[in-house]
Formats: structure tokens, sequence, C-alpha cells
């Protein structure tokens, strides 16, 4: 995955990129129930007309140059397996419709077109770039027939999205397809309360995509909000019966596979 601006930093603006994260300010929307994706700046002084990447080797399925509404001049794009992502807001569109794009290849320039908000808000702290940013949405799709909404043609098949009904139509949270997979191997083949580090920051982020946990406590420590939220994650997917002794204390390997595999997806509940 190449990263969608130079010099990219997973964290929150200004010491990182993000200046407003997945499912906050439901207040601002009307289409979706609250935000459906990220919104990035650059934090190395660049803003309007900052180049823009493809995130994956993709096809573009959609090009919209709506300056005034939603996410203004924006490109769809499509993986091989059906993830759909948007980049929305910019200043300049440097694709067409069925072009065949290779990761990291300029997709157009940063903007401010469409629905932004700018300055010092009640939603978050002023956008030092009067309201210029990068949004993107990542959109998991499946084969025409068994999910919902619009269809897009792929290399001969037909997708729709996966989970369309979810609030903010059919998208995840981003996290899993930024984070460092690595960091979420473990040694012993369990995570268990007491432990901190990258991989519980991990698990907390699976919790809270799961509406198990609230984003502040996604603080890397496994104490007993986490351990009361993976005993219900683990009642949620069969793993243990609400009989079990240890109600969440630790996250065996059947726990973290099923951990894992949401993460790698990026699958939210419909």
């Amino acid at each position: 995955m190449n990263n969608p601006i130079n010099n990219f930093n997973n964290k929150s603006f200004p010491k990182g990129c993000i200046t407003q994260y997945d499912r906050e300010n439901p207040n601002l929307y009307k289409i979706t129930q609250s935000h459906s994706g990220w919104d990035i700046i650059p934090n190395d002084g660049t803003g309007y007309g900052a180049p823009l990447y493809s995130m994956y080797d993709c096809v573009v399925v959609e090009v919209n140059n709506e300056a005034t509404s939603g996410y203004g001049n924006a490109v769809r794009t499509m993986r091989s397996d059906g993830l759909i992502n948007i980049y929305g807001h910019l200043s300049k569109v440097s694709v067409a419709v069925g072009d065949e794009l290779k990761e990291g290849q300029v997709i157009g320039e940063m903007g401010n077109s469409g629905f932004v908000v700018s300055g010092q808000t009640v939603f978050w702290e002023a956008n030092p770039f009067a309201g210029t940013h990068l949004h993107v949405t990542f959109i998991p799709t499946c084969i025409a027939g068994q999910g919902q909404g619009p269809v897009y043609n792929y290399q001969g098949k037909t997708f729709q999205y996966k989970h369309y009904n979810n609030g903010n139509l059919g998208s995840v949270n981003p996290s899993p397809y930024f984070a460092d997979m690595e960091s979420f191997e473990y040694t012993p083949k369990h995570i268990k309360r007491g432990d901190t580090g990258d991989a519980v920051k991990n698990l907390q982020t699976i919790l809270f995509m799961e509406g198990l946990m609230e984003k502040e406590d996604i603080v890397g420590i496994y104490g007993p909000k986490t351990q009361a939220a993976v005993f219900e994650f683990q009642l949620r997917y069969n793993i243990v019966s609400k009989s079990n002794t240890y109600k969440g204390f630790y996250c065996g390997p059947k726990t973290v596979s099923q951990l894992k595999a949401l993460y790698q997806q990026g699958i939210t509940n419909p």
C-alpha cells in the first residue's frame, strides 16, 4: 500500500496528518450518520495543490466534478478484490474513468472543493489550510446480488457495497488498512490482561470498530475495560460461552485469529 500524500503520518494533526477520523461529528453530516473516512492534511508545510497518490494498483471507476456539493472533485477507484476508495475535495483530477493505475501513481491534487469546513469550529481544531484537505474513504464490496447499493464492474465481475446500510453508505474504518500488521503478531500465543504496547492498541482498535470500546480507550493497556470488551467480542463470535471462567482475561489463538481477520479486511458491524 502506498500512502496517499507525501510524508504521511498516521497520527492526529499537528504531529500527524489526520484532522478528522471515521465516525466523528455525527451532527455535521446529513447524508451519512457521521464522518465516513479520514480527513488528511500535510504537516510539512504544503497544502492546496499537493500531489495525491493511488494507494493501490486499481482502476478508476468514477470521476465526479461537482465542486459545490459533497466530495467535490472526487475520484473513485476499485482494487482487484473489489475494495473501493474515494479521494475527495480535489483541486485537480489527473485521471479518467477506465484508467488502470499503479500503486503510487498521481491521481490529482489536494483542494477544498465540495463540502468542507474551515477555521475554528465546534467539531475540531482549526485546519491551517482553510478547509483544504484530502478525504479518503474505504468501501468493501461483494459480488453483485449479495450486497446493496450501486453496481461497479471490474475485470468482468460486478460488485456491490458489502455494508451499504451501516449508516455510512458502506464505508468502514480506514485504520486497519493503514496499520502495521506486524505489530499484531503475538508471543506467546495470547494477549492477556496487564499486557501493554502496539498489539494491545490494535486489539482495542478492533474492539472500537466493533462498537465495544470508546475511541479514548485505545491506550495500549489491557485493563478492565478491555477485558470486558474482549469477553463481549468472544461471545459475539461464539469463541466462548457465557459460563467461561476467564471472561475476557486473555485472547487465545482463536480470538486473536478472529481479530486479525477482521483487522486485515476492515470489517465493521453493518
